[in-house]
């Protein structure tokens, strides 16, 4: 009986999320982030990016919030040096104000998660800056008040004080708590996959990251003698290329030029997980948060078929589903309770 009232207690929590603001949220979320000056160089956001295993760093200048900074945009940066022949380590020393998006999406402490959830959505953004009663970008008004106003929630004027960040992994883990979802992972995979072939090289899969606006690559072999099809050898992501650049760095094992030429092996994590079609998106959830990755291979008796991403998880379904989708999730708590 103890045990039950207890679980009811859980399952009565996991209902309020969609009233609980990031104040209430703070212990679940990347609240204490690093930050980068605008006058910081690339080398300067790599380490910290790999040392601290981020993958956006909000960018200041006096104090002040200007903008952000990703991986992508590291890994942008150098495949565009190497295409038009500038030295990747001369790259190193661009600051960031030339690199940064200066108008990132911001939002309040007081806005809740299912008011991340609709502008992840509508945005198609990776990360949610959290400014303190700040002048906001895809403001509540802008993205918010057309299906689920709230009045508590006004715009006025402040300093804009950055306060943390929140990130789709964040929300992801989260929502791993409301497995199923009742969605197939099918209904909400990439289904048209960038690849990289295992003899391809570092930089190679750096231009394709560049070209397809994607962070991770399956990364596939070649059927022998032309006979079969191709099969997943592992998965290469632009964190891990960026890991690996810093090591050259630090170490100075190779030339940067050599580095990069490198197959795509050498930095690519073997095996990639995998997951099926049919299985639903809120155990992909699940097992994104217990194994600590950002995406899966979707495979079946075809072989490789898709890809399913914590982006997909949140912008597809709110696409296909809507704001209600969530809303009801979390309304229902249909909810995996941990031990």
């Amino acid at each position: 009986m103890k045990e039950n009232t207890s679980d009811n207690r859980n399952l009565d929590s996991l209902r309020q999320v969609e009233t609980l603001t990031f104040r209430d949220w703070w212990h679940l979320l990347t609240r204490y982030t690093s930050v980068v000056d605008s006058k910081d160089t690339i080398r300067t956001a790599l380490r910290i990016m790999t040392h601290r295993g981020f993958r956006h760093l909000p960018v200041v200048s006096d104090g002040v919030l200007t903008g952000i900074v990703s991986a992508g945009d590291l890994i942008d940066t150098f495949a565009d040096c190497e295409e038009r022949g500038i030295s990747l380590m001369s790259s190193l020393n661009t600051r960031m104000s030339a690199i940064a998006n200066d108008s990132p999406i911001t939002i309040r402490p007081s806005h809740t998660i299912l008011d991340a959830i609709r502008v992840i959505g509508q945005k198609n953004i990776g990360s949610l800056l959290i400014v303190e009663d700040g002048e906001l970008h895809g403001t509540r008004d802008e993205t918010m008040t057309k299906e689920a106003p709230n009045p508590s929630i006004q715009e006025k004027e402040s300093d804009g004080k950055l306060v943390g960040i929140v990130t789709l992994r964040d929300i992801v883990s989260i929502l791993a708590a409301y497995s199923p979802f009742g969605v197939r992972i099918e209904d909400c995979m990439t289904d048209r996959v960038a690849t990289a072939d295992d003899r391809d090289s570092i930089l190679s899969a750096m231009v394709s990251m560049r070209k397809e606006k994607v962070r991770r690559l399956p990364v596939v072999s070649s059927p022998k003698n032309g006979v079969g099809g191709m099969s997943v050898r592992g998965m290469v992501t632009n964190k891990m290329i960026l890991r690996y650049l810093e090591s050259i760095i630090s170490y100075d094992m190779l030339d940067m030029g050599q580095a990069i030429k490198q197959p795509v092996k050498t930095v690519m994590q073997s095996p990639m997980p995998l997951i099926d079609p049919k299985e639903d998106c809120g155990n992909a959830a699940y097992l994104m948060r217990e194994l600590g990755t950002g995406g899966f291979a979707v495979v079946d008796s075809r072989g490789l078929v898709g890809v399913i991403t914590e982006r997909d998880l949140i912008r597809r379904i709110y696409e296909k589903k809507g704001y209600s989708f969530f809303s009801e999730l979390f309304e229902k708590g249909n909810a995996r309770m941990e031990a």
